[in-house]
Order: C-alpha cells, then sequence, then structure tokens
C-alpha cells in the first residue's frame, strides 16, 4: 500500500503556481457606470411600450380617418339638425306625402305617388344643402366641402364598399333568422312598395331610382356627411357613430324597424369613418335598398 505524506512546506509554493490573484484594479468598477446619463439610458428599458403594446391606449385609434376641422362650429351642430328635421324632413317626407295623397283624390296611382316622393325628397335635399350652406362658417363653400368628401381617397372606398355591403347582408340574414324565431316569420314586403313594383315597368324604374339614388343622397348627406363629421371631432369616433346611426334610426319614425336602422346606420357610419369618403356609404346604402327592394318584388 502506498502511503502519502503531507510536507507543509510545499502546499504554499503549489498554491502559488495555480492560484492567480487578479490585481485590484480589474475589479474596481468604473465610476462612469453609475453616473445619472448612464442610469438616464438604462431606464429606457422600462418605458411605456407604443400603441400597438400593453400600454393602454386605444388599438382602434386610427380607425377614422375624418378631419377634426368642418365648416360648422361645434354649438350649431344640434341647432341645424333639428332646423333640418323640424323645418324640412317632418313636413316634406311625411307631411308632404300625405297632402299629395289628399289632392289627388280618391286615390293617386302608384307611379304618380313615386315620382311625388321623389320630388319630395329632392326639394329636401335642396333645403338641406342651403341650410347647411347658411349654417356654415363663412370660409367653407359646402358645395366643394361635400364634393371633396365624394372624391375623398384616403382608404380603398371599393374595399369599404364591399365589406359594408357584406355586413348588410349577413345583418339581414341574422335579424331575419332572430325575429324569426322571436315572434315569427314576418312578411318583408311593404304594401305600398309592392303596388309601386308591380303597377308597370315604369314604376318599377322610378322605385328603383327613388330607393337606390335619391334617399341614399339625402340620408348620407345629411347623417354622414354632416352629422358624423361634425360629432367625430367632438367624441371618439365610435361614440359619433353610435350617436349618429340612433339619430338616423329615430328620424325614421318607425318603432318596429328601429334597431335594425340602428344597425345598419352603424354599418353606415363605420364605413364612412373608416374610408373618409362619402360615396363608399352611399354604394353600401344603394345596394342594401335594393336587396330590400328585391325582396319585396320575389315575396
Amino acid at each position: 500500500m502506498t502511503s502519502f505524506s503531507y510536507y507543509p512546506s510545499t502546499l504554499p509554493k503549489l498554491c502559488e503556481e495555480f492560484t492567480v490573484i487578479p490585481k485590484r484594479s480589474q475589479f474596481s468598477p468604473s465610476p462612469s457606470l453609475f453616473t445619472k446619463s448612464k442610469l438616464r439610458s438604462s431606464s429606457s428599458l422600462f418605458r411605456p411600450c407604443s400603441k400597438s403594446g400593453w400600454s393602454g391606449e386605444d388599438p382602434f385609434e386610427n380607425f377614422s380617418v375624418l378631419e377634426t376641422n368642418t365648416p360648422w362650429d361645434s354649438s350649431d351642430i344640434w341647432s341645424t339638425l333639428a332646423g333640418y328635421i323640424f323645418a324640412l324632413h317632418i313636413p316634406l317626407s311625411f307631411g308632404g306625402v300625405s297632402f299629395v295623397a289628399q289632392t289627388l283624390q280618391p286615390s293617386p296611382d302608384p307611379l304618380t305617388m313615386v315620382v311625388s316622393i321623389i320630388v319630395l325628397q329632392m326639394i329636401e335635399f335642396l333645403g338641406a344643402m342651403v341650410l347647411l350652406n347658411y349654417t356654415a362658417k363663412t370660409e367653407y363653400h359646402i358645395s366643394s366641402f361635400f364634393t371633396e368628401k365624394l372624391f375623398s381617397e384616403k382608404r380603398s372606398s371599393i374595399k369599404a364598399s364591399a365589406t359594408g355591403v357584406v355586413f348588410l347582408i349577413g345583418l339581414m340574414l341574422l335579424t331575419s333568422i332572430i325575429f324569426n324565431n322571436l315572434i315569427g316569420p314576418k312578411d318583408v314586403s311593404n304594401p305600398i312598395m309592392k303596388e309601386m313594383i308591380f303597377d308597370g315597368p315604369l314604376s318599377k324604374t322610378v322605385t328603383a331610382f327613388l330607393l337606390c339614388f335619391t334617399t341614399p343622397l339625402l340620408e348620407e348627406t345629411i347623417y354622414r356627411g354632416f352629422l358624423l363629421t361634425c360629432l367625430a371631432k367632438e367624441m371618439k369616433w365610435w361614440e359619433a357613430i353610435i350617436i349618429s346611426a340612433s339619430v338616423f334610426s329615430i328620424a325614421h319614425f318607425s318603432i318596429e324597424n328601429s334597431l335594425q336602422l340602428s344597425l345598419v346606420g352603424t354599418i353606415l357610419g363605420s364605413v364612412y369613418c373608416w374610408s373618409g369618403n362619402l360615396a363608399a356609404p352611399f354604394v353600401v346604402h344603394s345596394v342594401y335598398n335594393a336587396a330590400i327592394l328585391l325582396l319585396t318584388y320575389m315575396s
């Protein structure tokens, strides 16, 4: 058996050969590491995230491209709308039709009625343009303002229109299914509209012109071009859409269809906010009315 002897005198020499003792200067921290500038730069690691991160900011903040500058002052928005509703919309859209029906006794033919409605809506549109021009700031030209809105290309109006049509058609199917299950099947046809359609080819064409051109032109100018544009500069875009859609629904004076009209107004407002182009909701509105016309014809 081999024995090992311990020699204390040789151990320190071995330690000196294999142990490297660093100099103090190698471990002494540099004072520059703890200067204010270094600490300030290192704190950038803890800065809040960007809008798309976790900072809590609205990820849909840039959804709307509507400008904050509009031809109307904030104090004139609701007074202008009230003037339109009570001085133009109610007297012409409701009182005017009743006046025509009573004047042409015993009963006006469907073609005469639809032509009368078109004339009344065009008068209402021209009156609305005069009112909007009167209440606008002097440095603005209303015709130029709406022309710019019709041809704005901030975002693709075709993409916005196609998306809006898909959502509206889906909305029609969904609401039909829900109401059929809740309150039973409902006849989608409007008796007055049905008379206009089946009165003859000319009456059918004029009715299509009414629903797909004059009505969308009037309503998109007022509820999106004027009201939504003004509200979008006063509040968040989605709040402006909800309020304008509610006003759009109330102005139809139809309790039975109020929910559906509000949803339609919401989709039209979203299309307008995203594209910044007034032609996009006009196209969607026209296609929606054409679908209703087709369903009425087929029912």
